[in-house]
């Protein structure tokens, strides 16, 4: 009788493709995890932004008189607006960044990764469409549409 111990070659190679086919679909997993925090990541970080931006804008012009707003249209669009603390301030993109511009010219930035303003001025109201996002076409994008009513005179 022949006693043998260990294994064939035959039963060392179906291990090895064995443990092979598991550690291969636990790095696809993990990889495609990855990709998805990285994604969401990136997603709520456009998210902040453009709430971040919509909040700004929303505060300033709930505080000015429907006179005192004007919307200029120049490819991006701007609002300007007076309030009784401040007149002549500005919310404008320069660079796919939300700034506001002071009466003395003085930007400071409020908001990155916003790709859209658009604004609509109906009687005492103001129509914001933001988006933010790296482009609007491919990739990751948050976009925000609001209302706005403002103060009667």
């Amino acid at each position: 009788m022949n006693n043998r111990h260990g294994f064939t070659l035959v039963e060392v190679i179906t291990a090895v493709c064995i443990v092979a086919i598991i550690l291969g679909a636990a790095l696809m997993t993990l990889i495609a995890s990855d990709s998805a925090y990285k994604r969401n990541t990136e997603q709520l970080y456009y998210q902040q932004q453009a709430r971040n931006a919509m909040e700004r804008i929303v505060r300033g012009l709930r505080e000015s008189q429907s006179s005192l707003v004007v919307v200029n249209k120049n490819g991006n669009d701007r609002v300007v607006f007076s309030t009784p603390k401040v007149s002549g301030a500005a919310f404008c993109v320069v660079d796919q960044m939300l700034v506001s511009e002071s009466s003395t010219g003085i930007q400071t930035p409020v908001a990155s990764a916003i790709q859209r303003l658009k604004l609509v001025k109906e009687g005492d109201s103001i129509r914001i469409d933001l988006s933010a996002g790296k482009d609007l076409a491919r990739g990751p994008s948050f976009s925000l549409v609001q209302v706005v009513q403002l103060r009667n005179e």
